[in-house]
């Protein structure tokens, strides 16, 4: 499909500005406003000065210096976010901006939580310690230039047409959550403001997909896939925003297990009722696509349709992935460490030698041949268990000196046909078993035995120049860690409790919850600037329940 200049700006403009509308339209509160105060560019603006089809490699200098300042302004803010991820591990996801071309960044993230001896089980942590690190969604700008294949510079932009559909997703769930907190009584101006949200964030959708379609080339087979799994992609966001508010204005069940009743008000059904226009044009949309959607009769359908989405957020993040040549430093540097010792023990044991020869020839001295063969073996012994030791030891302090395992991180050459590396993880587990107060009185002083696991990365990044000029200007990093052999040791055993309730005693059956602290701590180097994350992992025998920050 073919394009002119102006026909593209003409399409960025008009996405810019329904965007802009979008922003001032929502009112929300401080800490939302906080948070989207680094957001990135219009939904619409991804096509990006009317980029060719075909590939492009742009040196790092034809990258425009506004384009770089505009992009550092709109970095994502440092950030710290504490989760379980499934029944048996628990998440902690650190997202850092990058660092300006030509600068150095460095970040501590350090993980910590104290488990009793009674439901410690022995295994080796690098078994159950996974981390992923991925560049975050674009924010594209004009003046960027984009690099690698087609495909993926089309993968790229629908991840930036989504990530900023997201946060309008996020903006308008802050304004509905405010309202409940308040009264649930949605007013005319509140109303008003969210249809206006609405209308501006799905058209922004629109134009993001009409820019899009810029990319296209119907001689490229593979390419005509990936707009279609884009465009899907992009109305998937959409179904989520539908799904976002329509769970926000309905009744929503505590944890306490008390209703909170319904969004009020006259403008509540109309908001209701525009969401019900959106859905209704989204799947006329994926018909008319030959996009397949969910029959709300079929469960087999919603299950497949849950599926493909999970499918597609994964396919398009791989283009943002970034690969690791991760080892351990003492399998790195075990001969090394081996060589060392062997010469210091060698050492000992020449001249251990040579004090036996000297002494057993002199003049004045008598040694039998029992005697010199024994005092012969307990140097020879010396100097093995001086290689040994000392091996261990020199490894110890490698350890703590440095790290257990090294992580070189660098671009996929889909993105970069250099590969450049830009940045260095250093990651150390530290296990302890110690002594701790007592649970219930820690006057007793330190009476419980716990272990302390302490997880540990250092990373160091570079600001490439082919990183900014793409967009590119957070990271995310995703550390999980597998709780499941503790489960094996939990009691599961159904307690029943009295309580006393309409005028007879009722039984309450439940099982035991464990609560672990756990602290994570985010610090950048150099820096008074730390993020920190207090609370307790709940855990039942079935797996992870929750974390529960202070």
């Amino acid at each position: 499909m073919s394009s002119s200049p102006a026909v593209i700006d003409r399409s960025l403009a008009q996405a810019a500005c329904i965007w802009r509308r979008s922003q001032k339209s929502v009112q929300l509160p401080m800490e939302a406003r906080g948070k989207m105060a680094h957001g990135g560019i219009k939904i619409g603006e991804v096509a990006v000065a009317g980029q060719p089809v075909v590939a492009v490699i742009a040196p790092p200098s034809k990258a425009t210096p506004l384009a770089f300042a505009q992009v550092t302004e709109l970095a994502p803010r440092p950030n710290l976010k504490v989760a379980v991820h499934d029944r048996s591990r628990l998440e902690w996801v650190v997202t850092v901006p990058i660092a300006a071309v030509g600068e150095e960044q460095t970040w501590d993230t350090t993980f910590d939580i104290t488990i009793p001896d009674a439901i410690w089980l022995a295994h080796l942590p690098w078994d159950h310690f996974t981390v992923r690190s991925r560049l975050m969604s674009p924010v594209l700008q004009p003046g960027h230039r984009q690099e690698g294949a087609p495909i993926e510079q089309l993968r790229r932009r629908a991840l930036a047409a989504v990530h900023e559909l997201k946060k309008a997703t996020e903006a308008i769930g802050a304004q509905l959550l405010a309202i409940r907190r308040r009264d649930r009584l949605i007013g005319q101006a509140e109303g008003a403001d969210l249809l206006a949200a609405l209308h501006s964030a799905v058209d922004g959708a629109t134009q993001a997909r009409q820019a899009l379609d810029y990319l296209r080339d119907a001689r490229d087979e593979a390419l005509e896939r990936e707009h279609g799994l884009a465009d899907e992609f992009v109305s998937n966001q959409v179904l989520m925003l539908v799904t976002k508010i329509v769970r926000l204005m309905g009744p929503l069940r505590a944890r306490s297990g008390r209703i909170d009743p319904a969004l009020q008000g006259d403008r509540a059904d109309a908001v209701q009722a525009a969401v019900l226009d959106i859905l209704k044009v989204e799947v006329a949309h994926r018909k008319h696509k030959n996009i397949k959607f969910a029959d709300a009769h079929n469960a087999h359908e919603i299950e497949g349709f849950v599926q493909r989405g999970a499918l597609l957020k994964k396919h398009f993040q791989q283009a943002l992935f970034v690969e690791a040549r991760a080892y351990m430093l003492d399998q790195r540097l075990r001969n090394w460490i081996a060589a060392a010792m062997a010469m210091v023990a060698s050492v000992f044991y020449f001249v251990g030698q040579i004090w036996l020869f000297a002494n057993a020839t002199a003049a004045s001295t008598t040694f039998s041949l029992l005697v010199a063969c024994a005092v012969g073996a307990l140097v020879y012994a010396a100097k093995d268990r001086i290689k040994e030791l000392g091996r261990d030891w020199l490894a110890r302090r490698v350890k703590h000196g440095y790290a257990d395992r090294v992580a070189h991180l660098s671009l996929q050459e889909r993105m970069d046909p250099h590969h450049s590396d830009f940045a260095l993880a250093r990651e150390t587990i530290t296990l302890i078993r110690k002594m701790a107060p007592d649970p219930l009185n820690a006057a007793l002083g330190d009476t419980s035995v716990v272990h302390q696991l302490v997880i540990k990365e250092r990373l160091k990044h570079d600001g490439l120049p082919i990183l900014h000029q793409q967009g590119l200007v957070g990271l995310k990093h995703v550390f999980r860690y597998d709780f499941s052999p503790l489960l094996v040791k939990l009691d599961d055993q159904l307690k029943r409790v009295p309580v006393v309730g309409m005028a007879r005693v009722h039984l309450k059956a439940s099982t035991r919850v464990y609560s672990l602290p756990v602290t994570v701590r985010l610090h950048k180097l150099g820096t008074d600037f730390a993020i920190t994350q207090r609370g307790h992992l709940r855990i039942r025998r079935n797996g992870l329940e929750r974390f529960v920050a202070h």
